[in-house]
């Protein structure tokens, strides 16, 4: 989908030498369909190489992503303005983003 409206730019306050242009900083974001379809991607190989039999590696590799993604949500979910709905959209919002954590806890307990 198309996320060029979660993008932000601001400049960098950083002091710069004379003559130096400063920084122009553009953060990058994505919208919670975008997210949920990442959480659930990773729960979906959690869940083909989980278990005992599973790859070490591959589990490594998928909790680390899925701990980096709870923040991602985080910030996501306060981009998305649940106490103040005129302003960001609804809650309804991130009706995929909360049935992807679902699955991914329903994979892990």
């Amino acid at each position: 989908s198309s996320t060029r409206q979660n993008w932000s730019t601001i400049l960098d306050e950083t002091s710069y030498p004379a003559g130096t242009l400063g920084n122009v900083i553009e953060r990058h974001g994505s919208s919670p369909t975008d997210a949920a379809a990442v959480v659930y991607l990773l729960g979906t190989t959690l869940e083909s190489h989980g278990g005992s039999g599973g790859e070490d590696d591959t589990q490594l590799w998928t909790l680390v992503t899925l701990l980096k993604m709870t923040e991602s949500s985080a910030i996501i979910c306060a981009r998305e303005g649940l106490s103040d709905t005129a302003s960001f959209g609804s809650p309804q919002s991130l009706g995929a983003l909360r049935v992807a954590w679902q699955y991914v806890w329903k994979i892990l307990f």
